[in-house]
């Protein structure tokens, strides 16, 4: 890293890491995507979706991560994810959930080329009566219940072949992940996550989607706001928004950084004003600036049936 004459710390300039972000705080939430293989759609095949998703909801793994919403389409996942605990890392968690998917995708494998059949949704499906169908509207559109792969219609899905599971991968190497800096930024990835099932085309509505829900206990909606979701990490009321840890830590690292250039002979009060000002450039932006009004603001955020 380059050293900067009166500036006594190292400076890099292309670090994709957000300035003073803990990483490891169990109040942040990141979107994380993973992509098959070659965008093998593999996960078209209902046994090897079920399968996935039973990983990502089992005890084990909601046990360390938090998991928000989630949506398997058939060649990537989107879900929004922290850890539970604060000496968990993120990265490791995803590490073992992808290690053990493949594990389960090289034995459903060998059944398919076994077999040489897949299992997809049915497009023959007989449409329920009118008065079983009112009955069952209101809680699917509500987010309180769920409908299983196999008596739902999905429209465009991929005709999967059984020679796309003889490659060895399931996943990429790398993921694309974001970190929700504030309520603006949340809304928008909880519709992004509810609605990429309808772009696909597979459903005309969210709640038809089989491999799309969220999980609360109990369920009722998904926080609408970070400051619930850090209210509800803590288990109790409070009034701490889990984005003053970060402006905290930019306040101390410049009183560390004013401090010990102070206790140095260091340059003129005017060169280090520069320096303290180049500081604050590399703090919150002009977006994070602008947050504070979209923390007050009540906008209404997707929701997300649990799926079973």
């Amino acid at each position: 890293m380059p050293h900067l004459s009166g500036f006594p710390f190292p400076r890099r300039y292309n670090s994709l890491r957000l300035l003073g972000y803990d990483y490891q705080s169990v109040y942040q939430l990141c979107a994380i995507t993973l992509v098959t293989d070659l965008r093998r759609p593999v996960f078209a095949d209902m046994i090897l979706a079920k399968a996935a998703l039973s990983s990502l909801l089992g005890n084990e793994s909601l046990s360390r991560m938090r998991l928000r919403a989630f949506t398997l389409m058939p060649d990537h996942l989107h879900f929004l994810a922290g850890v539970r605990h604060p000496e968990l890392y993120l990265p490791n968690l995803i590490g073992r959930f992808k290690s053990y998917t493949t594990q389960q995708y090289w034995k459903r494998s060998r059944e398919v080329v076994d077999s040489g059949k897949v299992c997809l949704p049915s497009g023959l499906l007989s449409k329920t009566d009118s008065e079983k169908a009112r009955t069952l509207l209101t809680p699917i559109m509500e987010w309180r219940a769920t409908l299983r792969p196999e008596v739902v219609e999905l429209r465009n899905w991929p005709r999967l072949k059984p020679g796309q599971f003889l490659k060895k991968r399931l996943w990429q190497t790398r993921l694309f992940d974001h970190v929700i800096r504030n309520d603006t930024d949340l809304h928008e990835n909880l519709e992004y996550i509810a609605m990429n099932s309808v772009e696909a085309g597979y459903v005309t509505r969210p709640q038809f989607y089989p491999y799309t829900g969220s999980l609360a206990a109990p369920f009722v909606a998904v926080p609408s706001t970070i400051k619930e979701i850090s209210n509800e990490a803590n288990g109790v009321a409070t009034e701490c928004h889990p984005y003053n840890s970060f402006n905290r830590s930019i306040a101390l690292r410049k009183d560390r950084l004013v401090r010990s250039m102070s206790a140095h002979k260091s340059p003129t009060s005017e060169t280090r004003s520069g320096i303290v000002r180049s500081v604050k450039l590399r703090g919150p932006t002009s977006r994070r600036s602008t947050s504070s009004q979209a923390h007050g603001a009540e906008t209404g955020a997707p929701v997300f049936a649990r799926t079973v």
